[in-house]
């Protein structure tokens, strides 16, 4: 072999390797400009939102009210709802000061709505203390059952310190705040931490129900998000039916946690994104996968934006 050949040999190694290099590239550049809008990727993972075309901006609205929308009135309160009736009179005429008859018209009803003063009732239990002289023992009166059960806040304080920190998003020190400026109520956050751990306990029973009668339903809709909790990564779980919905959180996003809630036994049909933990879940268990049109549509606009001839997913 002369030198020409060596020489050509070598030309077509560099050519194979510049071959791999601008693959790689091109496959980079690729995944680089995968967004939400051809891929399945979360809106959150854009960098850089696409700049909105002037001609097409919407207009802002106005505030309030807009043009030919239907008018809506609040519904007036009825009767039972009601707690207190104000009868205004005219004595005279407001415009000549001339006397001035009844009609036979119903009055004209404006309600409305306001807090009262103090919008809550303390309840003191005084329990009575006794001496048995037969045991030589002291007794106390028991308290009501439920009353010993709730401690310091009744039922329906509990559902509302529940509802504000699970569906208004309040922290435990906003939860401090709004207790004592609106109620004048004057409690620790430990104190809203233990109501709050106490409601979840009691819809512990329900949750588990809930949890034993999701593999037996014929369609799942699920999605997953990921969060911090002190610190810590954690990831919710939603599994939609057909009439309730279960949330579960876990410390991973990995199949394990399908497994947990569904069992690997499940059957019918599940409704998800492209996401690899549900692709894995579906190969080893009887349920039958159903993509997101949403995700497949950008995954196919992937592909038609592609450069090469290579496809990959």
């Amino acid at each position: 072999m002369d030198s020409s050949d060596r020489r050509i040999i070598e030309l077509e190694k560099q050519v194979a390797k510049l071959k791999e290099l601008l693959q790689a590239a091109l496959d980079e550049v690729a995944r680089l400009k995968k967004n939400s809008t051809n891929s399945s990727k979360p809106p959150s993972s854009d960098i850089v939102k696409p700049s909105k075309d002037k001609d097409r901006r919407r207009k802002k609205k106005k505030i309030g009210a807009q043009q030919g929308h239907p008018q809506h009135l609040h519904q007036p309160f009825d009767e039972s709802q009601i707690d207190q009736t104000v009868e205004l009179q005219l004595d005279a005429c407001p415009k000549c000061g001339g006397k001035l008859q009844p009609t036979n018209e119903p009055p004209k009803k404006h309600q409305q709505v306001e807090l009262v003063d103090k919008p809550f009732i303390v309840t003191e239990y005084q329990q009575a203390q006794y001496w048995c002289e037969t045991c030589q023992c002291s007794h106390t009166a028991p308290l009501p059952l439920e009353v010993k059960r709730s401690g310091l806040f009744g039922k329906n304080l509990i559902a509302l310190t529940a509802y504000l920190k699970g569906r208004c998003h309040m922290s435990f020190t906003t939860l401090q705040d709004f207790y004592s400026d609106a109620l004048r109520l004057r409690v620790s956050r430990g104190f809203f931490a233990k109501q709050v751990r106490h409601t979840s306990e009691a819809r512990k029973e329900a949750h588990e129900e809930l949890v034993e009668q999701l593999p037996k339903e014929p369609h799942r809709h699920i999605d997953e998000t990921g969060s911090q909790e002190n610190g810590k990564r954690r990831w919710t779980w939603c599994f939609r039916a057909k009439d309730f919905t279960v949330f579960h959180v876990d410390p991973s996003r990995s199949s394990d946690g399908l497994n947990a809630m569904l069992g690997e036994d499940v059957s019918g049909k599940i409704s998800c994104d492209f996401f690899s933990a549900s692709q894995k879940f579906a190969k080893v268990s009887n349920a039958d996968l159903l993509l997101c049109w949403a995700h497949l549509i950008r995954e196919v606009k992937s592909i038609s934006e592609r450069t090469t001839k290579r496809v990959a997913l």
